[in-house]
């Protein structure tokens, strides 16, 4: 066996051949830089759990910038409108259901002559 730092039949460092700490770092750290995605775009899905009208705004506008720049961050602005219309959808049916439901009690206790008579 030889002490070579190369493996004569593969090329590869040597199992015994220890790598040094410079030597380490550059394939231990060797990523690529992240993606940043369109800033309208995450203050739209974020804004959506705080105000609906807010992510439906932004994601507008971040689809409109989108459009012209390119920029990645469209299915975060999808995903901020689409939540900010069913929470509103979703709001104006549960008032809408309230309003029903009181007319309701209120109906009933008048029919049943329970109004303060």
């Amino acid at each position: 066996m030889t002490d070579s730092p190369l493996d004569a039949t593969a090329g590869q460092p040597n199992s015994r051949q220890l790598l040094s700490p410079a030597d380490a770092n550059i394939h231990a750290f060797d990523l690529q830089t992240p993606v940043k995605a369109n800033t309208f775009a995450i203050i739209s899905l974020a804004g959506v759990f705080v105000v609906s009208l807010l992510g439906i705004v932004f994601g507008h506008l971040a689809l409109a910038q989108i459009k012209k720049t390119g920029e990645p961050g469209r299915g975060l602005a999808i995903a901020g409108i689409a939540i900010g219309y069913s929470s509103i959808v979703l709001t104006i049916v549960a008032i809408a259901s309230y309003a029903v439901l009181i007319a309701a009690m209120v109906g009933f206790a008048g029919a049943s002559g329970h109004m303060g008579n």
